[in-house]
This record gives structure tokens, sequence and C-alpha cells, in this order.
């Protein structure tokens, strides 16, 4: 059924081989013959519409006379409105749970003596004869509650709807405003139409109707449904003696015969656009074959020669494209000009990239090379001092470059001194490591001399400043190990703190005082101070690349993880306290690119052994 029943209850290098390619025109053809598709189906649906409602329009006005005969043999049993008002009644006044379960027991109850009453049986016969003789889908009244937005059915036909299934008394589906509008309202002056909505399993909508002045009122309603397909509806209200409406008496007619007519009269439109289609196919192949395929496969052609010059060698000032001479006077002579301007670009752009390349190579060699300087004129053999067994020492730079700006530096100004150096130059690349190189020799020749860490470091920075046109400088921690004592005499111009941690204890930061990078001010005097490494105590030295590495979420890696990760590898052997500290800072960055170089340098002071004494 159409308005109300719907469901009871809810290649290799060399020349490139040529591939089998499809035709330009063939797939223009076929771009022909799509178009010319669409515009014959759109002609078919628009055929089927108007033809399709010029029946429905007929079957529309059956429907309502059908209807209005049904009706005047319903509307002579005595009784009928206090039997559709009953149901109506005991609808509305029985519980909500119970109407919510309308196919259980406990609900088809209260209807028990409806459905047993004689007027029940004489509205049966009456809509199952209707339906019969009269080839209706089903024949059925019903009734709309407005406050539950349901129908209630009030007889049915023996056989119902295609399932077999005919609607008690009682039984109710919920239904949208616009469905039930047209026979609640029918008092339009004109035609009433609402759009169809997407979807298949849409419910049905109202199509048209047109009131009769006269008071057997008769509506058409044209819908679909998923279920039941195609249905022309009509129906005429049932008035009561106070005038209003108590029901409805409907009859359903299929309308399956009427889409079958339609699909006949767009025969002719078939044979007429087939007709269209060959000639147009014929003009289309004839035109783009000369104005279209021809040139674009010459340009093809070109393209292949020129892609196997190249991968052969030949000369790069070839003109594959401008020999072509397309004088189409469209977007094919223009792809045309546009090729050979960029086959002339591109000879040229190869042969500065060629030089560019080289030039690129020699500068990569020499970086390569002076990274390997930088590094020789580092410490990297562990141990330095196999002979001393009062410390253990390990060092390592990571430069962010090819080269860098860090330095480290260790060694014995005499048989129980032991000098410590790190440094940090200011800016990175070449400029840095070739200022890196001049300030280390500087200050190793200053602490070989015997001097302490702040006539070294004041001395230094007088050398530094007086050849130092570019204003760079340097940050350095200098610390002077007594290998009997443990006593160290340090100065810091401007460097990270350093990390201690003494005998069995934890690693701490040693805030010590800070005096200016070397560099910056000539005249400046650096100060010292001393601290004592008790044996087993470790001393940890870095440059800024280590608390200055930053993640994705621009967050520092900072001192205090740094002190964290020493203490949780509670290692005493520099090699491995550095492992330990780089790992956990690539686990901090996750893959980001290092921003700075990242030096390190650790001792582990032992202390002299009895027999040294």
């Amino acid at each position: 059924m159409s308005l109300f029943k719907k469901d009871p209850q809810n290649s290799k290098a060399g020349k490139p081989r040529r591939k089998k390619r499809r035709s330009l025109s063939r797939a223009v053809r076929r771009l022909v013959l799509l178009v010319t598709l669409m515009v014959f189906l759109s002609a078919l649906g628009i055929n089927f519409i108007l033809s399709s409602y010029e029946i429905r329009s007929v079957l529309g006005m059956s429907g309502r006379g059908i209807s209005k005969i049904t009706y005047r043999q319903v509307n002579r049993i005595d009784g009928l409105e206090e039997y559709c008002r009953n149901i109506m009644d005991i609808y509305r006044n029985m519980p909500e749970d119970i109407r919510s379960r309308g196919e259980s027991e406990e609900y088809r109850a209260y209807f028990a003596e409806s459905e047993r009453s004689e007027i029940y049986s004489q509205l049966v016969d009456i809509l199952s004869d209707a339906q019969t003789g009269l080839l209706l889908e089903t024949a059925y009244m019903a009734m709309y509650d407005e406050k539950t937005s349901a129908v209630v059915y009030l007889a049915d036909s023996r056989i119902g709807t295609l399932d077999e299934h005919q609607c008690l008394p009682g039984e109710w589906e919920t239904v949208s405003e616009e469905e039930i509008n047209a026979f609640l309202h029918p008092d339009a002056e004109d035609l009433i139409s609402s759009p169809v909505p997407d979807g298949e399993d849409a419910a049905a909508q109202t199509q048209s109707y047109r009131p009769e002045p006269e008071n057997e009122i008769t509506l058409s309603y044209e819908g679909r449904t998923e279920k039941y397909g195609s249905m022309i509806t009509g129906g005429v209200r049932l008035f009561g003696a106070n005038g209003e409406v108590y029901g409805f008496v409907l009859v359903d007619i299929p309308v399956l015969f009427a889409q079958i007519t339609a699909g006949f009269i767009v025969i002719v439109y078939l044979i007429a656009l087939a007709v269209i289609t060959i000639i147009v196919l014929i003009i289309g192949r004839v035109y783009v074959s000369g104005r279209i395929v021809r040139p674009i496969r010459k340009i093809s052609r070109a393209a292949e020669n020129y892609a196997s010059d190249r991968l052969s060698g030949d000369s790069l000032t070839s003109n594959h494209f401008e020999v072509l001479n397309i004088r189409t006077r469209d977007e094919l002579q223009e792809l045309t000009e546009v090729m050979a301007g960029m086959e002339k670009d591109l000879g040229k752009y190869e042969t500065d990239l060629m030089k560019a390349t080289a030039e690129s190579e020699r500068i990569q060699t020499e970086l390569n090379l002076a990274a390997n300087i930088q590094g020789s004129m580092l410490p990297s053999k562990f141990p330095p001092f196999p002979g001393k067994e009062e410390f253990e020492i390990y060092a390592s730079m990571a430069p962010a470059r090819e080269v860098g700006g860090d330095f480290y530096d260790f060694f014995l100004i005499d048989e129980d001194h032991l000098a410590l150096v790190i440094a940090d130059v200011s800016g990175k690349g070449v400029p840095a490591a070739l200022f890196m190189m001049f300030s280390k020799i500087i200050l190793n020749d200053f602490a070989t001399l015997g001097l302490s860490p702040s006539e070294a470091l004041r001395r230094a920075n007088e050398k530094i400043c007086a050849s130092n046109p570019f204003d760079m400088f340097v940050s350095v921690w200098l610390g002077i190990l007594d290998l009997k004592t443990g006593i160290v005499m340090a100065g810091n111009a401007g460097h990270e703190y350093p990390v201690v941690r003494q005998g069995n204890g934890q690693f701490e930061l040693m805030h010590d005082h800070h005096d200016l990078v070397i560099g910056a001010m000539d005249g400046i005097p650096y100060q010292e101070y001393t601290f004592t490494l008790t044996p087993g105590s470790v001393l940890f030295l870095y440059t800024d690349g280590v608390p200055e590495a930053t993640n994705r979420e621009q967050e520092l890696y900072g001192t205090d993880r740094l002190v964290e990760a020493l203490n949780r590898g509670g290692q005493v052997d520099p090699r491995k306290i550095l492992e330990e500290v780089k790992e956990d800072v690539d686990r901090f960055v996750e893959g980001e690119a290092q921003f700075d170089d990242l030096t390190m340098l650790c001792v582990h002071y032992k202390g002299k052994t009895d027999t040294e004494r």
C-alpha cells in the first residue's frame, strides 16, 4: 500500500620502447557516445514522466471513484460511527507502555470485542468484495491520531497486502505529516504538490489532490514505498453527526502497467537518437582525427625522440618540437610553442646543473676533508695515557654540520697535573671550525706553560682579541686536576656548569663563578676556583648542545633531565656515561634534526694507589 500500509508496526636505458596506446580518436568517440547516451536517457526519462503522469491521472480518477463506491456500501452499515470511534477511544485511552507493544497479546486483548463484532465482519466482507471485484491491491479503513502521529486501522480486506497480512482493528503505525495532510486537509483551492524524498525506502509523499465540492469528498494520492512499489490511493472521508471526520475508506490501485505503457511511447525517441548518435560519431571522428589526433601524435613522437636523445647522451641543443610546424591556431599550436621553449630552457638548465653539481661535489669533498682535519686535532685515542691509573677519561663530539665549533682537549702538563678543556665557539659551520682550531691551539699553548687557569684564560683572551676581525667569541671551561690530591683549579669563561659526583654520591650541578667569554672584550680579568675530587668521583663536562636539544614540541632537554640521566645510569665508566646521556638525548628529541654541536667530556678520578705514593 502507498499511503499507510508500509510495514505493520515499524623500462631499461636506451631508446624508450613504444607501448601500445589507445587511440585518442577512439576516446573522443567514446566521449561523444557517452554524451549522446546521457541526452538519450534524459529524453527517455522526461517522456516517461510525462506519459506516466497522464496515465496516473486516469488511475487517480478511477481510485477516487472506486473508493466512493466502497464508501457508499460501507456507509449503509448501522452503528459504523460508534464502532470506529470506539476503536479510537480504546487506542487513545490505553496505557502508553501497552500501546507501544502493538503486536502483543495484551494489546490485542483490548480490541478483541471489536474484532468479534458483526459490524467488523460486514466491513471485511464489503472491503474484500471491492478488492477482488475491482482488481484492487487492497481496500481498508483507517483513522489518524494527531497526538501520537499514528494511523490506526479500523478494518481491512481479508487478503490485505502482498505479504498476505491483514491489518486487524487497532493495529497502528506512525506516519509523517506530509503523508496524512492530503486526507486531513483537502480544502486547498488548487493543486498541492511536494517533492519526493531521496532514498528507496522513503515514505510515500503527497503528489496531488483536487477536492470536490460535494459532501462525499474524494481524494487522490500517488506515492511509492520500497515494499509495495508505486500506488494510486483513493479515499473518502467519513463524517459523523457532529460534522467531524471519524475515519477514511481507502483503496490502492497498482500503477505498474502505467510505467510499462509509458515505455512504449519512447521507442520513437530511441530510433531518432540512434541515428543522431551515428551521425555525430562520424563527424566527430573526422574532426578529431584531422584537427586533434594528428598534431598530438606529432607532439608525442617528438617527446619520445627528445627522451631518447637525453638517455643516449646526444647534443643538448636539438630542436625536436620547433621543427613540427603545427599551425592549428589553437591550444595545440600553443602547446607546441611552449614545448619548444621548454626544450631550449631544459638544455640550458642541464648544462648549468652539471656545473653546479660538480661545484657542489667539490665543496662537499673539501668539507669532508675539513671535518677529518678537525677531528684529527681532537684527542681520539682511548685510553689516551695507558700508563696512568689515577683516572679514566673519555670525550666525544657530534657536530650539527659537517664541521663544528665545539672542541674538547685534555693533556698532561706534567706527571701529576692533567689539563681539561671544553669550549663552544659562537656560530656554526666552517667559520666556527676555523675559529675553534685557532682557539684550541692558543689555550693549549698557555695551559702547557703551567699557568693557572685564570692566567691562561686572560692571556688567551688577549691573544684572540688581537686577531679577531669578525668579533667571534668562545665560551671555555678550563681545569687543572692534581692527580695526587684530587684538587681541581678551574676557571669558567661563560661556559655551562660542570656536573660532579663525589665518591658514591649523586651527580649534582656545580654552580661555579662565570666570567666573560673569551674574545668578547680585551683587558678582562678572569677568576679561578678550586674543588676537590675524592677517589671514585666523576666530573662531567658538556657544551650547550646537550641542555638545548629540542624535541618536536620545542621543549628543551635542560640540565634537570641531564642530571637525572646521569644518576639513573649509575655508571662510573666515562665511555658508558657518555653513551647513556647521548641515548637519553636521542629519545627526548624523537628524531628531530640536531641544531647544535653536542660535545661531552667525562673524567673518573681514582686517585693515587699506595705503590704510586
